[in-house]
Formats: structure tokens, sequence, C-alpha cells
């Protein structure tokens, strides 16, 4: 599926989901749009969720990880 600028790289999953996209958007309207042009445009796409993010936690990729030993 080509990835329009306000999908993030994704993240593959496993169980019932098959991957899991990060979307930006200003709005939940916004957001909407981009699901039903994006995601119902496919035939591949037959259901799909859509959590919301309300407050960011942990910002970045950075893991603190301790060295054993100093």
């Amino acid at each position: 599926m080509p990835r329009p600028p306000e999908v993030m790289p994704r993240d593959d999953a496993t169980g019932d989901t098959d991957f899991v996209p990060t979307v930006t958007a200003p709005s939940m309207q916004d957001c909407e749009e981009i699901a039903i042009r994006v995601l119902f445009s496919t035939l591949h796409v037959s259901r799909f969720r859509t959590p919301a993010v309300m407050d960011r936690v942990k910002v970045g990729l950075k893991v603190p990880l301790d060295r054993a030993g100093g």
C-alpha cells in the first residue's frame, strides 16, 4: 500500500492485527478523512480500529539501558 505523507512508518504486528500505522492529523475529523481515503480505497483492508493517543508519555526511540559492571 503506498504511504501518504500523514502516515508514518508502520509496525508489523501479530495476532488479529496485521500492521499498526501511525497517522499524524490535526484533528479527529482529519484522521477520519485520511482513514476513508487510504484504508477504504484498498480491497485488502476489511476492517480497522482507531485508538487515539491522549497524551505522549515517552517521546523518542532512546531506551535507557544500564550496562552491567559500570
